[in-house]
């Protein structure tokens, strides 16, 4: 009986260990997932911090700027009177001293316009014009005045009227500018003007433009929505669809 009532008791101990051991386990849970929930709930309140590091920013490069043609021929004859004085050397390097074909050469490619590099090829790649205007190229016979071959060419930086002038590297004086009306010896070695296709090209840009602004009036309903508008704001009750005035072009 004793034995009984001892067994007993120790499996009322047991259970009783039992018992706080489960409590113990549901108090840490609890303290756990309350600790848990108050973090969550400061991590959700805090402002995310600062990026210390730099970051680089991309900047796209800047758009190429399309010049006038007038504008880009400016420069070229700008970069070109910077060597004034330079000597002459025939079929010199691409650096200074060169001869007349180099030094255009030269200065062309400083605007990434690439010309063949003797004179005669340049002839040969440049277009005819009888209406001369700075940036064009003139192109002249060699010493013998006889032979019809280009042996000589230089770029005109100035036209009024008739008058045409010139810079080039010149056998006798170097890169020099000056009249070509004044000049007996090139006046008898003139072959002709030829202007270079790249040049050309964005002049005829241009006086494409140019022409399109003018027909601008001109197109049709452009004129009909103007009178419309002004027809309106009078109050005029008329037909709207016809125009005050004729838009037929002169």
């Amino acid at each position: 009986m004793a034995s009984r009532e001892g067994r007993a008791d120790s499996i009322g101990k047991r259970m009783s260990s039992t018992r706080l051991s489960a409590r113990a386990l549901i108090y840490a849970f609890c303290i756990g997932l309350s600790v848990l929930l108050v973090a969550k709930s400061f991590a959700s309140n805090t402002p995310p911090p600062k990026n210390t590091k730099k970051t680089t920013s991309v900047i796209p490069q800047k758009e190429e700027q399309h010049l006038s043609v007038s504008t880009l021929v400016s420069q070229i004859i700008k970069e070109g009177k910077k060597f004034l004085g330079k000597p002459y050397r025939y079929k010199g390097p691409s650096k200074f001293p060169m001869d007349c074909s180099g030094f255009v050469c030269h200065i062309f490619s400083q605007f990434n316009i690439q010309l063949p590099r003797t004179s005669r090829d340049q002839h040969a790649y440049t277009e005819s014009t009888d209406k001369p205007q700075p940036g064009d190229l003139i192109f002249f016979k060699g010493r013998n005045a006889r032979s019809p071959r280009v042996g000589h060419v230089a770029m005109i930086v100035e036209v009024d009227g008739d008058d045409i002038t010139m810079m080039h590297s010149s056998c006798s004086r170097g890169i020099i500018v000056q009249k070509y009306n004044t000049q007996p010896y090139y006046v008898r070695r003139f072959i002709g003007i030829g202007r270079v296709p790249e040049l050309a090209e964005m002049l005829k840009n241009e006086e494409g433009q140019k022409k399109l602004l003018l027909l601008q009036p001109y197109l049709p309903g452009l004129g009909l929505s103007i009178f419309s508008d002004s027809l309106q704001e009078e109050g005029n009750t008329g037909d709207v669809n016809t125009p005050a005035y004729s838009t037929e072009t002169i």
